[in-house]
């Protein structure tokens, strides 16, 4: 489980492509004693497990994760290369502030940052996203933008827009996601499941 708030940004350090997907080397700001083999960390919105680290370095540690096929279709990790930047959550702990949403690391789908627009020292970005996904997602609602927990601005059909400031530009990649660039997206747990509820009780006229 995860908040969504974005300890820092990592750098991708190879890919390896195999018959069983792909291993993801990626290396982290912080010492190798920070994290332990079999961690859950978040990367971009997607949990993923530690199956290696390599401890052999003064001030970073490299951390090796497998992608299967299916999250390698379902999220934007298939598209990573060497130096790409990626968001990074460790999951939280008992004793964590939920300053975000509740997060689950299960992505959805993917979205495409349509617009970006400067308004004062916010920035409001504009994402496309399939319309099958429009009754998951309410205005002033939370949704998961690669890792990041965001409140929604405005909605439509097949768009919804969220607003950041410039610290979560700074300290994610949100704030240099190119147009046309996929991102993660995880809808509200909550939404997911009132939705799926309703959708089995014909009498709502609710359908996903």
């Amino acid at each position: 489980m995860f908040s969504g708030i974005i300890e820092s940004t990592a750098v991708v350090h190879s890919v390896h492509h195999t018959s069983d997907g792909a291993t993801l080397v990626i290396t982290f700001p912080f010492f190798a004693s920070a994290v332990v083999l079999g961690a859950s960390i978040a990367i971009n919105g997607t949990c993923l497990t530690v199956t290696s680290i390599d401890s052999d370095h003064d001030d970073h540690a490299l951390l090796s994760f497998d992608a299967i096929h299916e999250t390698l279709r379902k999220t934007n990790l298939g598209s990573l290369i060497v130096g790409s930047i990626v968001n990074f959550e460790r999951s939280v702990t008992p004793l964590t502030r939920m300053d975000g949403h509740l997060v689950t690391g299960h992505v959805d789908t993917t979205a495409v940052l349509q617009q970006r627009t400067n308004e004062g020292n916010a920035i409001q970005l504009r994402f496309t996203i399939d319309p099958a996904w429009r009754l998951y997602i309410a205005q002033k609602g939370s949704i998961t933008v690669n890792g990041v927990s965001l409140t929604v601005g405005a909605v439509g059909e097949s768009f919804f827009e969220v607003y950041i400031i410039p610290h979560t530009a700074a300290v994610t990649n949100l704030g240099a996601v190119a147009l046309g660039h996929q991102v993660n997206i995880e809808v509200d747990t909550v939404a997911r499941y009132v939705v799926n509820y309703l959708s089995q009780n014909p009498a709502f006229g609710v359908s996903s």
